[in-house]
């Protein structure tokens, strides 16, 4: 039931991928119909692949998704236009109760490497698409800014995922033990990161950087002279190339045109669309217009499953979005997802190991630091997207690559840290001087657990 699950949502996230492009453009309702298998198949791996007893940290992040769905559904009864609030609501809630309870609780870490494996291959591929066979090489976004596009639809979609395929072959370079799979990784990051730039996409440039600063926090030993190495070659090539500090204004701000400050240049797309969700929130503050919509819905829609999407209003601060959408209520309910993710984070105890990795052999010589790898990048990309989607895109989308890819990201933290607690708790168990009980019933309950006392922790 495993294999089928990992096929299905293999499936999905191609899906998605394709989606994203101009040649999936006939290929959308797929996504749907994926998603489907997907909640389906991982149901049944869920129910079968139960051993043992959830830790009491599973249960609280299952409670908080449970709850964060009835408080969103609640802006769905009241919705302006129910009938597309209820499909979005429907799609998006499938997606979060598939990844973030039947998987979080069913993968194991070797199934969480495999996913994490195919989607660098999924990225890999978009990217060399792009490059090779861009179907939209240009497009003008200002006066004097032609930015890239690729195979995408629009050129923010490029930077995104170039972004994240980014910081995952990035962290591949540092932390893979084969020589030959760090040079092709660290090969990799670089075309990322120049079709990140030649996107001209600034919640991309901006999620990649909060990934450098994470990855230093969780890496220090690692990134430290490589960091002091890239910023010594940008200095230089500002200074041989006089046009660089002009084409790096022109990205970030959008314009040269001198007669703006910068606060103005940088909210210049932004602001207009912040002020309107804003004054849609004050006229419904409670529960919103509806989840996924914004004050201007009409009542009346016509069902397109191709893309559930009505509103006329682009989601460039998801926030702002949820607050118009959900209304206060909804935006309790975001800020439990928040909180769920930040819960995936790797302890001081964990990155204390990850600082390891080039000291002598743990003690215990099964000790497997791929674990804490796997960990470490799965949490970074969360919390940059997260972080990204407060100004371009939005995470409640069941249709959006970079959407799904951030809770798919959460999950494989969330499976790594089960993990974790099991090795600690096994860990702890060793340190223990050995004592037979005299009945069964003196046992702990941990302990008259065969799956537990046995080493064979879920993950």
């Amino acid at each position: 039931m495993t294999v089928a699950t990992l096929l299905s949502l293999f499936f999905y996230i191609a899906t998605l991928a394709l989606a994203l492009t101009w040649y999936g453009a006939d290929l959308m309702n797929l996504r749907w119909l994926a998603l489907s298998f997907v909640l389906l198949t991982s149901a049944f791996c869920w129910a079968f692949s139960r051993q043992g007893k959830l830790y009491q940290r599973e249960k609280n992040d299952n409670m908080l998704v449970l709850v964060y769905l009835i408080l969103t559904f609640m802006s769905v009864i009241v919705a302006e236009n129910a009938l597309f609030s209820g499909l979005r609501w429907v799609s998006h809630g499938m997606v979060i109760f598939t990844l973030l309870v039947l998987l979080k609780n069913s993968l194991t870490t070797e199934h969480a490497a495999r996913i994490l494996l195919f989607l660098k291959a999924v990225i890999f591929t978009l990217l060399l698409v792009s490059w090779l066979k861009p179907l939209m090489p240009g497009v003008k976004v200002g006066p004097d800014l032609v930015v890239y596009a690729g195979a995408f639809g629009s050129s923010n979609a490029l930077g995104q995922v170039a972004a994240v395929g980014a910081v995952l072959y990035l962290h591949g370079c540092l932390t893979d033990k084969a020589r030959w799979m760090r040079l092709a990784q660290g090969g990799m990051s670089c075309l990322a990161v120049w079709l990140m730039w030649a996107a001209g996409s600034r919640s991309a440039l901006m999620a990649f950087l909060t990934s450098l600063v994470l990855m230093y926090y969780f890496y220090p030993r690692l990134v430290h002279g490589k960091v002091v190495l890239v910023v010594l070659l940008v200095t230089a090539l500002m200074i041989a190339f006089s046009w660089v500090p002009g084409k790096i204004q022109q990205v970030v701000l959008r314009s040269s045109n001198p007669v703006q400050n910068v606060s103005e240049q940088l909210l210049v797309t932004r602001k207009s669309v912040w002020e309107a969700s804003w004054a849609g929130f004050q006229k419904r503050p409670l529960l919103g217009w509806g989840f996924g919509a914004t004050s201007g819905i009409p009542k009346d829609w016509k069902v397109e499953l191709k893309a559930l999407g009505t509103i006329q209003r682009d989601a460039i601060n998801d926030t702002l979005f949820v607050l118009e959408g959900t209304g206060v209520v909804g935006l309790v309910a975001y800020a439990l997802l928040v909180v769920f993710t930040l819960r995936q984070m790797p302890t001081k105890k964990e990155r204390r190991l990850l600082g390891r990795i080039h000291s002598p052999p743990f003690r215990f010589g099964a000790f497997d630091f791929s674990i804490y790898h796997l960990h470490a990048v799965a949490f970074i990309l969360a919390v940059s997207l997260l972080l990204m989607v407060q100004f371009d895109n939005t995470a409640l989308s069941a249709g959006n690559f970079v959407s799904v890819t951030l809770w798919l990201c959460v999950t494989l933290a969330g499976t790594a840290c089960s993990k974790v607690r099991g090795v600690e708790l096994l860990n702890q168990r060793r340190k223990q001087p050995a004592r037979r009980p005299l009945f069964r019933s003196q046992m702990s309950p941990d302990a008259a657990n065969p799956w537990i006392s046995s080493g064979q922790v879920r993950g």
